[in-house]
C-alpha cells in the first residue's frame, strides 16, 4: 500500500468509538536504520488551523477501504 491510498480515509479508535478525524495529506516518520514505520502523521485542516496527530504504527490495528482502526489511550489522542 502507498502512502497516499490512505487519503480520504476515517480515522477510529477503538477503544472508545470515537472518530478522530479524516487523512487529508498522509505523512510518515520512518526509522531509516531499520527500515520500519515509526509513526503516521494525520493532518487535518481546518479553516486556517492545521491540526496534527501522530499515531504510532504500533497501535494501528487495521487499514480497511474506507478506515482505519486505531487503538489509542486518551493521553496519546491529544498529542
Amino acid at each position: 500500500m502507498r502512502l497516499s491510498e490512505l487519503t480520504g480515509k476515517e480515522v477510529i479508535n477503538l477503544l472508545d468509538g470515537s472518530r478522530l478525524g479524516t487523512i487529508s495529506c498522509p505523512e510518515a516518520i520512518l526509522d531509516l536504520r531499520g527500515g520500519v514505520v515509526e509513526s503516521l502523521i494525520m493532518t487535518s485542516r481546518r479553516w486556517f488551523v492545521r491540526e496534527e496527530k501522530v499515531i504510532p504504527w504500533k497501535d494501528l490495528h487495521k487499514i480497511s477501504t474506507d478506515l482505519i482502526l486505531v487503538q489509542l489511550n486518551k493521553e496519546r489522542e491529544n498529542e
